[in-house]
């Protein structure tokens, strides 16, 4: 894991039988449906795909989260910063 700004919770996945994952590290839910559950963490941006996902417990004040259901699938991108719109870009 690489150095973790000041301020930011460790990151950690603790997964149940495919069934029940707890998470920490949490700071963003940014979109979530039956198939995928997409957070922002301490480690980059989480995909969770499987099915019949809820998430049963979220608490961002701990960065702290708890999702059921199928789990099929875990994968980390790295968190794009915001550079701007279309136009900011088009204006450089």
């Amino acid at each position: 894991m690489s150095e973790m700004e000041y301020g930011q919770k460790p990151h950690r996945v603790a997964m149940e039988c495919c069934k029940r994952l707890t998470l920490t590290g949490v700071s963003e839910v940014t979109s979530f449906d039956e198939l995928s559950v997409v957070l922002v963490t301490s480690c980059g941006c989480l995909s969770i795909e499987g099915d019949d996902l809820h998430i049963t417990r979220l608490d961002l004040e701990h960065g702290e989260a708890d999702i059921e259901g199928l789990v099929t699938g875990l994968f980390y991108t790295k968190v794009k910063e915001r550079t701007g719109g279309f136009f900011r870009r088009k204006k450089d």
